[in-house]
């Protein structure tokens, strides 16, 4: 039985091009170079064991925070017993996987600090929210990707990048269109991938952003179906 990750995981991608799913809140898988990486998978995201499985050929599993709808110990432990993806965390997310993941295959980044995996280059930045929560730029030779989490708005002009997924609003207390806004003309990315926020709110960013950058490229997406980009 074909699932949108099995679709994701079929399709072709030319090297400037990355292909996601979106699974709501901060929920996003991507193939992009020779990486296939998830982000915030929790339970509320994979509702099914079938999910699970279909990410058997993933890379990495980065968590920014041990939210619920961000983080469970049981989702990410499976997604390791399927695919071996080492996992890339907040340190409160590293503690938590202690003794459900070997040490060795949990990597905990905390605010400035950064790490390589053949050619691509993960760095931490500390965000806003309640609670702990890391913020990633993934960093190939050719591009660079950001993932927001949920965090509200923090200064970001030391982590440029190409495509960055933006957090825009509820049910998160921290972020909003305007702290979406103020991230994206700090990265000046080419294309934003809206999350974290309902359709009015991701609409609200796109006509803010448009205004400010009239190139910009802002993709609001598709639950749980497969896209792909440009950039």
């Amino acid at each position: 039985m074909s699932t949108p990750i099995k679709e994701l995981f079929s399709l072709p991608i030319e090297k400037n091009e990355i292909a996601f799913i979106y699974f709501g809140y901060s929920s996003i898988v991507f193939r992009a170079a020779d990486k296939a990486i998830a982000v915030d998978m929790c339970q509320m995201a994979l509702d099914s064991d079938d999910q699970i499985k279909a990410l058997k050929n993933l890379d990495l599993q980065l968590n920014t925070h041990t939210h619920r709808d961000h983080f469970d110990v049981k989702t990410t432990s499976k997604i390791f017993e399927v695919s071996g993806a080492i996992v890339i965390a907040d340190s409160q997310v590293a503690r938590e996987l202690k003794t459900k993941v070997p040490a060795d295959k949990v990597k905990a980044l905390t605010s400035t600090e950064s790490l390589s995996i053949d050619s691509l280059e993960i760095a931490a930045v500390g965000g806003v929210h309640p609670g702990s929560i890391t913020l990633f730029r993934m960093k190939w030779p050719d591009f660079s990707v950001f993932h927001g989490g949920d965090s509200g708005y923090i200064p970001l002009e030391d982590y440029s990048a190409d495509l960055a997924f933006l957090p825009t609003g509820a049910p998160s207390p921290s972020c909003s269109p305007k702290n979406a806004l103020k991230m994206t003309l700090d990265i000046k990315p080419k294309v934003v991938v809206t999350m974290h926020g309902n359709q009015d709110e991701m609409q609200k960013f796109k006509a803010m952003a448009l205004e400010k950058m009239p190139d910009i490229n802002v993709v609001i997406p598709r639950m749980k179906e497969p896209m792909k980009i440009t950039l």
